[in-house]
């Protein structure tokens, strides 16, 4: 979501809450990452660790995911220089790491735009629909998904590509044309 503080302030919308506790991982990955890395120093620790956001860190509702879920989803952070890479987007935040390009949250965003939101999500904000009208003045949506959080393409992988196929038909049929 761009961080459009005065359009949201100027449309009445008062500013977000603090993060919950929960969060410190936003800190730890973005401000310490490479000491993190260091403490999860097997690929147990490091897959329990990505683990850990599918449940207590609420990423996703209760249970989504069973223990094989888990074991795929977790599998490409064993690595330490993979769990390290994903981290960039932390420190980005954090200010500990240069953006590679120039960074377009100060502004709206003015390509049509397919909005879906998980019911469990906890990621976002406050005021999360009267947010997506200025953020995204060309909007469709948003919609908010049953049984769904931060993961939805996991959780609800039917749901998004029909979604997806139906808001980009007119793209998909030129493309299937073109073949």
């Amino acid at each position: 979501m761009p961080e459009l503080d005065d359009a949201f302030a100027a449309a009445g919308i008062p500013p977000g809450r603090s993060k919950p506790a929960v969060y410190d991982y936003q800190r730890r990955q973005g401000l310490h990452a490479d000491a993190l890395v260091a403490e999860l120093d097997t690929a147990e620790r490091r897959r329990r660790y990505i683990g850990e956001f599918y449940g207590h860190r609420m990423w996703c509702p209760p249970d989504a995911f069973g223990e094989d879920d888990l074991a795929y989803l977790t599998e490409p952070y064993g690595g330490a220089d993979r769990l390290r890479a994903s981290f960039a987007d932390y420190e980005i935040v954090m200010g500990t790491r240069a953006l590679s390009g120039p960074e377009m949250t100060d502004r709206p965003v003015r390509q049509p735009t397919l909005v879906l939101i998980g019911m469990d999500q906890v990621t976002l904000s406050d005021h999360v629909e009267a947010k997506c009208r200025i953020a995204f003045p060309d909007a469709t949506g948003p919609f908010w998904v049953r049984d769904a959080g931060h993961f939805m393409p996991w959780e609800q992988p039917d749901m998004v590509n029909r979604s997806i196929r139906s808001y980009c038909g007119d793209l998909l049929a030129v493309s299937r044309l073109a073949l």
